[in-house]
């Protein structure tokens, strides 16, 4: 578990952060008891089910920043999990609850839950520091009023400059209409960990491409639309300008390929221009032989980043990219 410093403001690291708190608190911030992390029903996937007192059903949907779309994706989740024929727990069906906490909420989302014929209780979080350091999860309705607080464990603080995001342009939004929420989620954490690295960052739209860095001679991240013939086959190609993993030149553009509900890579490969690739490798797969042919590049640069599995965290790739950038503008 990780934070970040905004301002004067703390926040979690990643949305995965927030839902790891939450979720092993649920009896303590909102007296509900956990059923189930992630659940995957008709291909949308529930960040937490719980049950209350009552053993209703409860739905929560967790944003580390302001999301427009959270009443909609409730609602979803309603109706897919009141059509299904069963489900692996024992509950109470009349009408699950559905919550959705988030730092803040957009004045349309105010707008969506009063005009929307279930119900949404909406509840922001706040990370909040004692006189001796002490860090605390507040849980607050729309009002301000104070839910639950709840002590956090100690651990390093990471300084990030106070960097306003803006709104999405619309080419993105355009491209990630009929994406998963996974992925919607993914491109908009991803979008803020690069926009909020550096005052110099700029996110340049173009005919073909969404362009993160200064320009894009000193790119740090492309987006680009893609047929199903692209990288394992999603709509959009990921692409970070990364250190090769074998040889010089140290830095090429690499096609990323995410994981977006477990928030990690499934492999990268060397791709010069367009959508067309090189050379790959694979995680966990190709780590073993790296590993065994000591290749410097990758001791350096992407040995550090493996888990207990082999695999990298998505945040901890984009975080090198970032570095990389830095390091080169």
């Amino acid at each position: 578990m990780a934070f970040i410093q905004a301002g004067q403001n703390w926040q979690f690291s990643t949305e995965s952060d927030l839902e790891e708190v939450i979720w092993r608190n649920l009896p303590k911030l909102l007296s509900l008891r956990p059923l189930s992390r992630q659940f995957s029903i008709s291909g949308k996937f529930c960040d937490i089910l719980a049950v209350d007192e009552a053993n209703q059903l409860v739905v929560i949907e967790l944003k580390n920043t302001e999301d427009r779309y959270v009443v909609q994706q409730l609602v979803r989740y309603y109706s897919v999990i009141q059509a299904a024929e069963t489900l692996p727990f024992e509950v109470t069906m009349r009408e699950p609850r559905l919550i959705a906490i988030a730092p803040h909420f957009h004045a349309d989302t105010l707008t969506d839950c009063q005009y929307s014929t279930l119900k949404v209780e909406l509840m922001t979080f706040a990370l909040e520091t004692s006189k001796n350091g002490q860090l605390s999860l507040v849980l607050s309705d729309v009002f301000g009023k104070k839910l639950s607080t709840l002590s956090l464990p100690k651990t390093p603080l990471a300084k990030q400059p106070d960097i306003a995001i803006p709104e999405p342009p619309r080419k993105l939004l355009n491209w990630l209409s009929h994406s998963s929420e996974a992925e919607y989620d993914w491109v908009m954490q991803m979008r803020a960990q690069i926009l909020r690295f550096d005052p110099r960052m700029k996110e340049v739209v173009t005919a073909s491409s969404i362009f993160y860095g200064r320009g894009k001679t000193k790119a740090c991240c492309e987006l680009r639309k893609v047929g199903s013939a692209g990288y394992v086959g999603r709509a959009l190609a990921y692409f970070l300008w990364l250190p090769h993993l074998e040889r010089k030149p140290q830095v090429m553009r690499m096609m990323v390929g995410f994981e977006m509900k477990q928030q990690r890579i499934l492999g990268l490969a060397h791709s010069h221009s367009s959508y067309r690739t090189g050379e790959g490798w694979n995680f966990p797969g190709s780590v073993e032989l790296l590993q065994k042919l000591g290749y410097p590049q990758f001791r350096e640069y992407y040995q550090p980043l493996l888990n207990a599995d082999r695999t990298i965290r998505s945040s901890h790739v984009v975080a090198l990219a970032l570095q990389t950038w830095h390091n080169r503008i």
